[in-house]
């Protein structure tokens, strides 16, 4: 992509139609995947002027779409640049607005184009907008942060200096955390840290910012950043639930369970043979890779779900006519779905009632089981408290 091209995502924005249309997909699909998402401290992020978004990489495309979703702000991505050259997922990056990063671990990739897509990320900034960086550089599994790359604390000191006097540019460190991130239906979590302001510093027009602020915010976004992890494993570890929201679920549970049978019924036929295929294909393409096993799995069910729906409507069309297999075309989906929360549904309420009978008739382990939870979960809590004032004495 030439300084035109990038000149034209700094820039031009696609129709929001057009991404508003793509953000409720990805929401949906998002819906789907995680039986539970949740989202704490979007109050912190500034509502107007330049915003920085930095992120840990755990999981693979699925990390973006969160931001991209769920931001109270318009996002544009710094991505690979690879992702603009694959059909599908090129659109959706292009529709967002994504910059192109060139790595040198990408084939083919020209290293000095780089300066373009740091132009590009600046002039987002300098009117206003907002960008998200992946300062690790790439997607991992390790159970800790990579060194930060020096590219965000760049743009960010050059963004700052370009800024007209009365715009000051903030980062917002966000914290990505998943309970498991390669199962289907599981939870995850976006947190949003405090938002920290760029120093601005002089530099000539299109000049580079000096090694050593590079370096100092570079220390300093690594600080926050791990900060922020440990305070969305923090948020999670403090869920709560009381007796009345417990009975409500029940009544809810045995209401849905009920009336929802017939169709959970006829979506499990319609829709297992498509999951296996899905649970087959992204083993196979991920290659043990775990922080790309959840977007394989994403985009091979955008294809095999479809097309299972597409096959049996076919079927129908040729049976039976047009208006039945009209009919039959919102159906499918809707089952799917019915089938879905059935199936968890009924998992919890098994759960549940072994639960009951433990505490009916085995109250004294229970109770201990119960102590012991809650004593591995005041442990966790003060080993982040302790850390993060250990990374707060590293800040000053």
């Amino acid at each position: 992509m030439d300084v035109r091209g990038l000149a034209h995502v700094a820039h031009d924005t696609p129709p929001d139609n057009v991404r508003a249309l793509l953000r409720l997909l990805l929401r949906g699909m998002l819906r789907i995947f995680f039986r539970r998402t949740e989202v704490s401290g979007a109050e912190r992020v500034p509502q107007s002027g330049p915003v920085i978004f930095v992120l840990n990489h755990p999981n693979g495309l699925i990390d973006p779409t969160f931001l991209l979703c769920l931001a109270p702000r318009r996002v544009s991505f710094l991505a690979k640049a690879p992702l603009f050259h694959m059909p599908i997922i090129g659109a959706i990056a292009r529709a967002f607005e994504a910059i192109p990063v060139h790595r040198r671990q990408d084939a083919g990739a020209d290293l000095q184009k780089n300066a373009e897509t740091f132009e590009a990320a600046r002039a987002v900034l300098v009117r206003g907008g907002t960008i998200a960086v992946f300062p690790e550089g790439a997607s991992h599994s390790d159970p800790k942060l990579r060194p930060l790359k020096t590219g965000t604390a760049r743009i960010a000191l050059g963004a700052a200096a370009a800024l007209p006097p009365n715009l000051i540019l903030e980062i917002v460190p966000v914290g990505l955390y998943y309970r498991a991130k390669q199962t289907f239906r599981s939870v995850a979590l976006l947190h949003f840290g405090t938002p920290f302001s760029v120093e601005r510093i002089a530099l000539a027009p299109g000049a580079e910012p000096p090694p050593e602020p590079v370096r100092a915010l570079t220390t300093h976004l690594e600080a926050a950043l791990r900060t922020v992890t440990l305070e969305a494993e923090e948020v999670n570890a403090h869920a709560r639930y009381d007796w009345r929201r417990a009975i409500t679920y029940a009544l809810k549970s045995v209401l849905f369970l009920t009336l929802g049978l017939p169709a959970a019924l006829i979506g499990a036929l319609v829709h297992y043979p498509a999951y296996r295929a899905v649970g087959w294909v992204a083993t196979g393409m991920s290659k043990g890779a775990e922080d790309a096993l959840a977007t394989v799995k994403l985009l091979s069910a955008m294809l095999l779900f479809p097309l299972t729906w597409a096959a049996i409507l076919v079927a129908v069309l040729l049976w039976k006519g047009v208006w039945a297999a009209a009919l039959i075309a919102p159906i499918l989906p809707l089952t799917g779905y019915v089938a879905l929360h059935f199936a968890e549904r009924f998992d919890r309420v098994v759960g549940a009632t072994r639960a009951l009978a433990i505490l009916l008739f085995r109250r004294r382990a229970f109770l201990r089981l119960t102590a012991e939870r809650h004593d591995i979960r005041r442990q966790i809590l003060d080993l982040g408290q302790e850390v993060d004032g250990l990374l707060a004495k590293q800040l000053r």
